[in-house]
């Protein structure tokens, strides 16, 4: 018997010194981000944020919120080196460096289903964007770079279905503003290839932020789920329970932390595992939260008529909560039935 639990003892012990080995590298390798807790929302947004290293130093970082995007240059101890951060109308959703270069892209506002990719000069500090025709996109499954300017995510043509067998596709990126770039589907790239490098990220980064779980997961396909009115995680569950099928689901904020109890927000992402594995998720719509309160309120009204009139710009989830009629359109009508549920 003491043979045996020495044998137990030794099998762990043998699993559990490479796990610390591995530890003490992750740990020793970890870069240091700056403390950008002081900064004001010039420079950076309460929503989704990463740090990119600037090959001549400092960093980049990138932010963003309900309804837009933030570029800010640091310098290396992380004050801006900038009198304000570059604001863009658009919800990145994921992004990559390579070289001097970084992109990041997102859902276009117009033309509507197409996707906008900004290419950012980390040290020329130029900014060029370019829009590709309608299509759907698993940013979930993350986005690469190349030194020939290729920009490659998951995509299927607009009105297509996406699925975990759905392929990247490269997209050329075009040195000129506002062009039109096309892709070409390949196969998809090793995570391990040097021109494809991971971003320098926080915690809350934007690669695991935009699925709300961690990159050790297996891919799942986010597809977005329109609720019919306000919802909470707890009933989220009590379904899953009443359904008796042995799922369990996760529900993530936008900035990728776990959301355990209260309402579910619009952009929030929830899991749904079967059997300890992840096999689906959804992007929450919930009609009239725009800002991912759970609930219509006073900002989200405030957010549409801004919308309406030009002076601010929704895409993504925001933008399909917007349109409460579920019409296709964002126009006075839901402004109408947003303050209706107000009431």
């Amino acid at each position: 018997m003491g043979n045996k639990r020495g044998n137990r003892r030794l099998i762990r012990l043998l699993f559990l010194v490479p796990a610390i080995i591995v530890l003490f590298c992750v740990l020793a390798q970890a870069e240091t981000y700056p403390d950008i807790s002081a900064l004001g929302r010039a420079f950076v947004l309460s929503g989704n944020h990463q740090f990119f290293r600037r090959p001549g130093g400092g960093w980049v970082l990138l932010s963003s919120d309900s309804s837009k995007t933030v570029l800010t240059p640091l310098l290396e101890n992380g004050t801006p080196d900038c009198y304000s951060g570059t604001c863009l109308p658009f919800v990145y959703q994921a992004a990559a460096a390579c070289g001097d270069s970084l992109y990041f892209a997102g859902n276009a506002s117009s033309p509507a289903h197409s996707l906008v990719i900004y290419r950012y000069g980390m040290e020329s500090e130029t900014l060029i964007k370019n829009i590709t025709p309608p299509v759907s996109c698993d940013f979930s499954r993350g986005m690469k770079a190349d030194a020939d300017g290729n920009v490659l995510l998951v995509t299927v043509s607009f009105g297509n279905v996406l699925s975990v067998d759905s392929p990247f596709t490269a997209y050329r990126f075009i040195d000129r503003d506002s062009a039109s770039c096309t892709g070409t589907p390949v196969q998809e790239p090793e995570s391990s290839a040097p021109a494809s490098s991971e971003p320098s990220s926080s915690a809350s980064s934007a690669s695991s932020a935009d699925s709300g779980v961690s990159s050790a997961e297996p891919a799942v396909s986010a597809q977005v789920y329109r609720f019919g009115s306000a919802v909470t995680v707890e009933q989220l569950r009590q379904t899953l329970a009443e359904q008796n099928l042995g799922e369990t689901v996760r529900v993530a904020a936008p900035d990728g932390a776990e959301v355990t109890s209260g309402a579910v927000g619009t952009g929030c992402v929830f899991t749904v595992s079967r059997s300890g594995q992840p096999d689906r998720r959804y992007t929450a719509v919930i009609p009239g939260d725009l800002t991912g309160a759970g609930a219509p309120g006073e900002a989200s009204r405030l957010l549409l008529y801004d919308y309406i009139g030009n002076r601010a710009a929704l895409s993504g989830a925001a933008l399909q909560a917007a349109d409460l009629n579920n019409d296709g359109n964002v126009d006075t009508a839901d402004l109408l039935a947003l303050k209706k549920q107000m009431k």
